[in-house]
Parts: structure tokens; sequence; C-alpha cells
């Protein structure tokens, strides 16, 4: 089979024993050939009489054929159409009677089943290729405008849930790896709480990931400090000294323990005063 340096057009895999022929188009003649080369070779192509017709006689009895170079992209399926009613339906592997489309045939569940497969991973032949800026260029434009309905939108969705989403954090805990969201609905707690749990002192991983809803800080795991022979939980402390939490965790990192201790919150005092 020879290739040609042809942008874009209508052309023709012919098989020279018989005379039958696949018309088809292209926006670029050339990649679309090796994607038909690939298929055919592989015996992945989604045209099944193609396929088999290629199994049959061989790779050297069938030729590639420019019929048409066409400029202009939006004439290319009246063009396509064309050629194909040049032909007798029989003498086509076309699956379809109009050109451009798949109208007039339906793809057995099986035959669907095969190409998925086929095309999966590493069996894709654009498998781990980036596309050219043109090619995003042609995607973003041919996309601009159309909008998903709601049932659309419903489904990307659904398939986005949970561990899922592409960015989706997994935590692993006892050889089980979920996204924060299906942990916490394991646990019947909002996935706020959830991180919440994980990126609070107090809270080791294991007591996060098993403890129901409504569970306070476990006491084992509480920060205790003792100043002048007086033990309480940060939390305790705070509270003596009119503060919150955090606030008392920034003094305890920039002050002496005892001065972080026993000063009262200035903000009370001046009230106060």
């Amino acid at each position: 089979m020879n290739r040609i340096p042809v942008k874009s057009g209508v052309y023709e895999i012919l098989n020279t024993v018989n005379g039958n022929r696949y018309v088809g188009q292209a926006s670029d003649v050339e990649h679309r050939w090796g994607d038909h080369k690939w298929c055919l070779s592989s015996n992945r192509h989604e045209n099944e009489h193609l396929q088999r017709a290629y199994n049959k006689y061989g790779v050297d009895f069938f030729v590639y054929i420019l019929l048409e170079e066409v400029e202009d992209l939006e004439m290319l399926t009246e063009r396509e159409q064309h050629w194909m009613d040049l032909h007798d339906r029989n003498v086509l592997y076309n699956m379809c009677p109009a050109a451009g489309s798949t109208l007039g045939y339906k793809h057995s569940e099986e035959a669907k089943k095969k190409m998925s497969i086929a095309r999966m991973g590493e069996k894709n032949h654009n498998y781990g290729k980036k596309p050219s800026a043109e090619c995003r260029k042609k995607i973003s434009i041919a996309k601009t405008g159309k909008k998903l309905s709601e049932e659309h939108k419903k489904k990307v969705s659904l398939a986005q849930l949970g561990d899922k989403h592409p960015r989706a954090k997994m935590i692993t805990f006892r050889g089980e790896a979920h996204c924060v969201k299906d942990w916490a609905d394991k646990l019947g707690i909002v996935p706020s709480t959830l991180r919440a749990r994980l990126n609070r002192n107090g809270w080791s991983v294991e007591a996060a990931l098993t403890k129901p809803r409504n569970t306070r800080v476990p006491a084992s795991n509480q920060r205790f400090i003792t100043l002048d022979g007086k033990t309480q939980n940060l939390t305790c402390w705070a509270k003596g000294l009119g503060i919150s939490n955090a606030s008392l965790r920034e003094r305890l990192k920039k002050w002496p323990l005892k001065k972080a201790l026993t000063i009262p919150d200035q903000r009370k005092k001046a009230d106060h005063e």
C-alpha cells in the first residue's frame, strides 16, 4: 500500500483482485491512511467487510488511491458521496450508504466491545501522543458553542465521583485505598469533617478513619502540657486563657512555655479596662 503527500480529500482503498473498494474522506489523508493501515494489520479495523477482505487477500492486493483533493473541508462529505454514488453498493466495502455518517448501520454489541478493547491503552495508535497545536485548535473550534445536555452532565458527574475523580487524593488504611469523600461516606460524616480530623492535632489516621460521627478527640491522642505541676490538655489551657486552640498553638511555637500559658487574651483585658 502506498502513501501520498496530500492534506485533505477523498480516497479509496481498492482491492485489485475483485475491484471492490472502500471510499472515505479525511482532513489529513496521510494520517487517516496510517489509521487504516494500523487497524487492518492488527486485525482491529471497525469496518468488518474491509477487514475480512484484507485478511483473505493480504496487504499486497490493496492499494490506496487519491480520488480528489478537496481544500474546502465543508465540501468533503459532498464529494465523498459523489464518488460513492459512481459505484454499485455491492462493490463498496462501506457499511453505510451515506457519506460521512453511520446512517443505516448499527454495530452489534459484540462488535462494539471488540472495538473498545482494541483501542485500550497501548493498543490505541494515539497512545502516548500529544495532539499538535493545530489539532487542539480544531478540537476547540469543533466544540465551541456546544452545550452538554442535563443527562450528559449527570453522567459526567457520576463518572467522576469519589475515587473516580482524576484529582482525588487517595488515603490508604488497612489495605484499603479511598478518597476523602468515600472514607467520609463509610463513616457517615461529611468530607469537610474528615478533612478537619486529618488536619487537626489529636487525631491519628486510625482514629480519623474509624471513629463514627460526633466523636470527640480521643483522650489518649490529646496533647497534654504541664506547667508548675499543673497538667491539662491544650483545649483546657486555651479555655482558661480565653483564646482559641489555634492561638495557643501559635504561642507555643513562638513564646516561652510559661509566657504562652499565663498571659490571658489581651483583647478581653483591654475591654474590661
